[in-house]
C-alpha cells in the first residue's frame, strides 16, 4: 500500500474508534520544486474541537487552526521534517511526522558521466564493464538474471548507451572503443592512437557525439556517432573521468593523479574542444582530527553533475602531505594520511564551495557517485569498504549507507523502479538494493534484492584474485583500523598516487610513491627506496604500523624468530592473504606503454639517437640489463640527491638508495626518491651537477633533448631489443655537438603532438610539482 494509503487508512480507523483517544495522521506528499505552493494535511481524532498547528521544518509555523489543511512555499531546496500537531479540548496533544522534499527545477534530461554500469532503460537492462576479464554484461531489470557476457577490447573501463541504442565501451589497454547491438553483439570497433590509454566516455545530449578522455596523452577525444570520425585535443595531465551537462553545453574532465596543492577538473568547450577554466580543488586546511585532516584531493576518478546543473560533484580520495616528521613533526596516522572526500563545485560560480566539501569518516576510496532522479541524495561507492554511503545531497549529511556488497564496488546506477546497482568489479557481481524508500525519504535503509554474478570469463587465478581482493579492502580489521587504508589506497590499479610521503616517524624519510607496474612483485629486486623489504609479506610490518590493522599473522607467527623485522626471517607460506598479495603483484609484470613512442611502438629518430646518449653517459651501467635496473645486486647507490629530508634506512643511516627501473618513466614524475625532480630535464640537470648520476653535465642541449626523449619511450621493450628507426642519424655524427636550443620535438606529426602536450605539462606544472607524468 502507497503512503498516501496508509493515510487514509489511519484516518478512517481514527474516526471509527470508539475510544476517547486523540490521534492525527498528517498525509505525506510528494516533493515539491522551490518556490511551488505546497499544500499539508491532516486528519485527527479527539474530544471536542481539534486545533491543528504545523512545523513546516524551515524556521516556520502555522497559527493554530480548526482546519487540518495549510498551505506553505519554501525558498529553497532540502528533507524538511514536518510536524502537524493536533489538540483537543481536554488539552491532550498528539504529534505526526515526515519528510518534506523540495528540490531545484530539473531540465527535460539528466546529465551524464562516465561509469562502469550503466541503465539501458529502453532495452530493460543494466550493463557493466568487467575490467579484469576484458568482457562486458547486461542483466534484465525485470528478472534481475544475467542476461548475457561477450568479449570487447583488452581492459574495458567504462561505457555509455548511446542514442540508436548500442552500447559504447572504451578499452583502455589496446586503445579502442568497441561498439554493441542491445543483445551483446558486435557492431565494430573505432581504433584509437595507440597507447592513449583511454578511459571515461559520455555520451552528448545532443546525440551526435561521444566523448572520451585519452589518459596517457592527456587529451579529450572527439567521436561522431554516425561516421565514427574521431577528433582530438590537449586538456590536461591525467585526463580520466568525464561528465556532460544536460544541455550538452558543458563538458567536464577530470584530472586522476594531482599535484602536491589542488585537485583539478578541466571544463572544456564541447564543440571547439578548448579548455573553458580549470575548477581548482584546494588543499583541506583541516585541522588533522579523528574526524578530519589536511590534504590535497587526489584519485578524481569521476565528476558527476546534479540533475538540476547546480554543482559539479567530485568525489576522491584525500592525502595529507602536509604531515610527517620532516614537514610539521607530527607522525602520520591512520587516521590522518588518507581520507574520502567529496567535493562540490558551483556551476554558477566556477569555484569550489570548500565548505561544502564532504569528510567521509571510517571510509575509504569513495571514487564513484551517482544521484537520485531528482538530485537530493546521492550515492557513493566506497571501493575500499565494500559498500555504498549516502549523503544528502542539500547538506551533505550521510544518512545511511550499507556495508558487505561484493568486492571493490566501483560504479552506481539506479534504474526506473528505485533500485540501486552497484558494480562489485572483484566479486564479479552487481549488487542490487532496493533504493526506493529512500528515494522517497520514507527509509535509509537500502536491502540486498539480489546479488547476481555477472562474469565467469575469469582471467586471474584464484590466488591472485584473492590477492587483488585483499590488496583493495580497507573494511578488513586485519588490514586497517577503521576502514581507512588499503594497499590500494596509494596503488590504485597497481600503480601510484605522486605523492611524495613523509615517513620520517617510520624509521624512513620524503618518499615518492613507487609504482607496482613491471616490478613483478621482487622480480627486480627488493622494494621500496632503500631496499627494506626482501618479500611482498614485509608489508605486514605496514600494515600493523601505519595501517592499524592486526596484521593477518597471528602474534605469535609474527614475533617467532627475527620475523618480527624486515630483512628478517621469511613471513612467505604463513598467511594464505599475504601470499596471495604477493601472487597479486607479482603478476604486475608490464607497464603501461609510451605514448611518446612511434606509431608502431618503435622507437622515433630521436629516441633512438637519446639511446646512443644514454649509453655514452653510462646510464646501463645502473640502469641497465632487462628491467633497466640493478636492484638484484643488492647495491645502493648515493648518486648526489641524498638531502637532510631523505631520512633514514631502517631507522639507521641511509647510505644510498636502490636503483629503480627505468620502465614507465614517462608517466611516473616527479622522479627521485624525494620527488625534488619535477621533470627528467630536472633530473639530469640541476640535480645532477657532478655527474655522479651519469655522465650528463657536458651534454649539448640537443643531447639532452635526445636523451629526455630516449627515457620518455622506455617501456616494456628490453634495451638490446631496440631497432634503429629509419632517418636515425649515424651516433657517431652527433658527439659533441652543440646547438644553441632543444631538438624540434620527438620526432614526426605525432609525435611533434605529444611535445606540445609534454611542454603544456610543464606549464600546467604549479609549484614545481610537475604532475603530469610521476615518479619513477
Amino acid at each position: 500500500m502507497s503512503r498516501r494509503g496508509v493515510w487514509w487508512a489511519l484516518a478512517v480507523w481514527l474516526f471509527a474508534s470508539q475510544a476517547a483517544a486523540i490521534g492525527v495522521a498528517a498525509r505525506v506528499n510528494r516533493p515539491h520544486p522551490v518556490g511551488a505552493p505546497v499544500e499539508f494535511a491532516a486528519n485527527g481524532v479527539g474530544t471536542g474541537a481539534l486545533t491543528f498547528t504545523w512545523d513546516f521544518g524551515d524556521g516556520n509555523a502555522s497559527e493554530p487552526s480548526e482546519s487540518g489543511t495549510v498551505t506553505h512555499v519554501y525558498d529553497a531546496p532540502g528533507h524538511y521534517p514536518v510536524i502537524v500537531v493536533v489538540k483537543d479540548e481536554t488539552g491532550a496533544v498528539r504529534s505526526d511526522s515526515f519528510l518534506q522534499t523540495v528540490h531545484r527545477p530539473l531540465p527535460e534530461r539528466p546529465p551524464a558521466a562516465a561509469s562502469t554500469i550503466v541503465h539501458h532503460a529502453r532495452a530493460g537492462r543494466v550493463c557493466n564493464v568487467n575490467a579484469d576479464n576484458d568482457t562486458v554484461s547486461c542483466l534484465s531489470t525485470e528478472t534481475l538474471e544475467l542476461l548475457f557476457e561477450v568479449p570487447v577490447g583488452k581492459h574495458p573501463r567504462t561505457l555509455a548507451v548511446a542514442p540508436d541504442d548500442t552500447l559504447w565501451v572504451v578499452n583502455q589497454d589496446d586503445a579502442s572503443v568497441s561498439v554493441l547491438d542491445v543483445d551483446g553483439g558486435s557492431l565494430g570497433t573505432i581504433e584509437l592512437p595507440r597507447a592513449t590509454k583511454p578511459f571515461g566516455v559520455v555520451m552528448s545530449p545532443r546525440g551526435e557525439k561521444a566523448y572520451v578522455t585519452l589518459q596517457a596523452t592527456g587529451e579529450i577525444a572527439e567521436i561522431d556517432l554516425a561516421s565514427r570520425a574521431v577528433r582530438r585535443a590537449p586538456v590536461g595531465p591525467w585526463v580520466n573521468g568525464v561528465a556532460v551537462d544536460a544541455a550538452g553545453e558543458r563538458l567536464f574532465v577530470t584530472r586522476l593523479i594531482s599535484n602536491a596543492e589542488e585537485g583539478q577538473v578541466f571544463e572544456v568547450h564541447p564543440d571547439s574542444l578548448e579548455v573553458v577554466r580549470t575548477f581548482r580543488l584546494a588543499m583541506d586546511p583541516g585541522p588533522d582530527t579523528e574526524a578530519s585532516a589536511r590534504g590535497v584531493p587526489n584519485y578524481l576518478r569521476s565528476a558527476v553533475p546534479s540533475p538540476d546543473g547546480t554543482f559539479l560533484w567530485v568525489p576522491s580520495k584525500k592525502d595529507n602531505v602536509l604531515r610527517g616528521g620532516a614537514r610539521d613533526g607530527l607522525p602520520l596516522t591512520f587516521e590522518t594520511s588518507v581520507r574520502s572526500i567529496v567535493s562540490l563545485v558551483d556551476l554558477a560560480e566556477n569555484a569550489e564551495v570548500l565548505g561544502r566539501r564532504v569528510d567521509l569518516n571510517n571510509r575509504a576510496l569513495g571514487l564513484s557517485l551517482a544521484f537520485s532522479p531528482l538530485g537530493d541524495y546521492a550515492f557513493v561507492g566506497l571501493l575500499g569498504n565494500d559498500g555504498v554511503e549516502i549523503l544528502d545531497a542539500y547538506d551533505g549529511r550521510v544518512v545511511g549507507g550499507a556495508k558487505g556488497l561484493g568486492k571493490a564496488p566501483d560504479g552506481l546506477v539506479l534504474d526506473d523502479a528505485g533500485r540501486l546497482y552497484v558494480n562489485s568489479f572483484l566479486s564479479r557481481s552487481v549488487v542490487v538494493l532496493d533504493a526506493s524508500e529512500v528515494l522517497s525519504s520514507v527509509s535509509f535503509a537500502l536491502d540486498v534484492v539480489a546479488e547476481v554474478e555477472v562474469s565467469s570469463a575469469e582471467k586471474l587465478t584464484p590466488e591472485v584474485l584473492l590477492g587483488k581482493q585483499v590488496f583493495y579492502d580497507a573494511a578488513d580489521r586485519r588490514m586497517s583500523q577503521d576502514s581507512y587504508i588499503s594497499c590500494a589506497s596509494c596503488h590504485l590499479d597497481g600503480f601510484e598516487d605522486g605523492m611524495v610521503w613523509d615517513f620520517t616517524d617510520r624509521g624512513e624519510g620524503l618518499r615518492n610513491t613507487t609504482s607496482l607496474l613491471g616490478r613483478r612483485g621482487t622480480g627486480q629486486g627488493r622494494l621500496h627506496w632503500s631496499a627494506n623489504f626482501d618479500e611482498l609479506q614485509d608489508f605486514e610490518h605496514d600494515i600493523r604500523g601505519a595501517f592499524g590493522g592486526e596484521g593477518f599473522l597471528t602474534d605469535e607467527q609474527f614475533s617467532e624468530g627475527s620475523r618480527d623485522t624486515p630483512l628478517g626471517d621469511s613471513k612467505a607460506g604463513l598467511s594464505a592473504e599475504l601470499d596471495a598479495l604477493a601472487a597479486y603483484v607479482a603478476s604486475l609484470d608490464r607497464v603501461n606503454p609510451s605514448p611518446f613512442r612511434a606509431p608502431d611502438g618503435s622507437l622515433t629518430p630521436e629516441g633512438w639517437r637519446g639511446l646512443q646518449v644514454f649509453r655514452r653517459a653510462g646510464c646501463p651501467d645502473c640502469h641497465g640489463g632487462p628491467d633497466f635496473t640493478d636492484s638484484p645486486t643488492g647495491n645502493l647507490h648515493d648518486v648526489g640527491t641524498l638531502r637532510p629530508t631523505s631520512g633514514q634506512r631502517l631507522g639507521d643511516t641511509l647510505e644510498g638508495l636502490d636503483t629503480p627501473t627505468l620502465r614507465g618513466l614517462w608517466e611516473t614524475a616527479p622522479y627521485l626518491h624525494d620527488g625534488s625532480a619535477a621533470t627528467l630535464f630536472d633530473v639530469i640537470g640541476d640535480r645532477n651537477p657532478d655527474d655522479r648520476h651519469g655522465a650528463t653535465a657536458s651534454l649539448s642541449d640537443v643531447e639532452r633533448q635526445e636523451l629526455v626523449s630516449y627515457l620518455l619511450q622506455i617501456d616494456n621493450v628490453a634495451l638490446e631489443d631496440e631497432v634503429e628507426p629509419p632517418g636515425a642519424a649515424p651516433p657517431a655524427a652527433r658527439v659533441g655537438c652543440s646547438v644553441g636550443g632543444p631538438g624540434p620535438g620527438l620526432g614526426g606529426a605525432w609525435i611533434g603532438l605529444a611535445t606540445v602536450l609534454w611542454g603544456a605539462r610543464r606549464r600546467w606544472r604549479r609549484g614545481g610539482g610537475a604532475e603530469s607524468v610521476r615518479g619513477a
